[in-house]
């Protein structure tokens, strides 16, 4: 499962970006990606890959 975490400002370490923490106003927004990823785990699981990719990759908006 890979979660997108959007790209790094510029000039910002990418390991540094990546390994912080979500800043207090994204919350909601790692809310709704936590509950998305569930659902996908549970679909590949239940449904098989294919299905669950199907239905849940999406590209960056």
């Amino acid at each position: 499962m890979r979660l997108g975490i959007g790209s790094p400002p510029a000039g910002e370490d990418p390991a540094d970006f990546v390994l912080s923490h979500f800043a207090p106003q994204e919350a909601a927004a790692v809310d709704d990606l936590l509950e998305r990823a569930v659902r996908a785990i549970e679909t590949a699981v239940g449904q098989g890959i294919e299905t669950a990719m199907n239905r849940f990759n999406r590209a960056a908006a």
